[in-house]
């Protein structure tokens, strides 16, 4: 798309999948340049991008819709892991932050301060909590379906931990 610049990356910008970024590489190799289809308006342009090959650990491969859907999706959680990162090492920077686990082993004072804190706990909290606890494969896969009804119903982050501790 930017005459003789490398192929880089390409991933849609917005909600509504319209705008489209991709990233060229000047020949150089030192500017990385951005270029923006909007997908809706200039659906020419658009067609001519996804004949794009791009670098598949050595092997040219044709860009496509779903690797660019796909390609979204991993760059959403890359900026998100990294925003995460970011705002724990503020965080500590600050002295805003601490471990429970850490390299002394377990800070069972700051545990237990959480535990008895939790009646202030939001139930966005409780819930993503108990989806983290479904990832795992003790309870993921545990044929203990009274059990399992139960997490799911359980209001409050001690009820959660307990229910938790029985898998």
């Amino acid at each position: 798309m930017i005459e003789e610049h490398t192929f880089v990356d390409a991933y849609f910008t917005n909600n509504d999948r319209s705008v489209l970024e991709s990233l060229w590489l000047d020949p150089t190799g030192k500017i990385t340049r951005p270029f923006y289809i909007e997908v809706n308006k200039d659906p020419d342009i658009y067609k001519e991008f996804l004949k794009t090959k791009r670098n598949d650990n050595g092997v040219l491969t044709q860009v496509t819709e779903d690797w660019i859907h796909e390609r979204t999706y991993k760059r959403i959680r890359e900026q998100r892991t990294a925003y995460e990162a970011e705002v724990v090492r503020i965080a500590k920077e600050n002295n805003e932050y601490l471990d429970v686990i850490t390299e002394n082993g377990v800070n069972h004072d700051l545990l237990l301060k959480y535990l008895d804190d939790t009646t202030k706990t939001v139930d966005k909290e409780i819930f993503a909590l108990k989806l983290r606890m479904f990832e795992r494969e003790h309870v993921n896969y545990s044929e203990n379906r009274e059990l399992k009804a139960k997490l799911r119903k359980a209001q409050s982050i001690k009820e959660v931990v307990k229910l938790y501790l029985e898998f």
